[in-house]
């Protein structure tokens, strides 16, 4: 898991940098969720179960979960967002830059207890 968090981290961040907005708003969000996934599997237990939107059970996770749960959760909840706009309408999510510092943040206090 940290390995998918870290590739998606670099490429969105690539993206990024190149201006391909829709392409780096699915990977960012994509790096802060393997990185909460990554938590939830080592030390939460969890399982994938049929049925049950993992996407959802993260953001749960992320709003439960120590330091920052509020801020965390928000910024969590706006990059799924953007990430929705960015694969299915037609729109461009322009505030994906705004959010890459606490994207960051969250991203790796995740990993941190994931690994700790």
């Amino acid at each position: 898991m940290r390995a998918k968090s870290d590739e998606n981290w670099r490429v969105g961040n690539q993206c990024l940098a190149a201006g391909d907005l829709n392409a780096a708003a699915s990977r960012l969000y994509y790096a802060v969720f393997e990185a909460v996934l990554y938590y939830a599997k080592v030390k939460k237990g969890y399982v994938r179960r049929p049925g049950v939107s993992v996407h959802s059970l993260m953001g749960q996770y992320v709003r439960s979960v120590g330091k920052g749960r509020v801020l965390y959760s928000r910024v969590f909840a706006m990059m799924m967002g953007l990430r929705e706009t960015a694969d299915y309408e037609p729109e461009t999510p322009e505030e994906v830059q705004s959010l890459l510092h606490h994207l960051d943040e969250i991203r790796q206090y995740f990993l941190g207890l994931a690994e700790n």
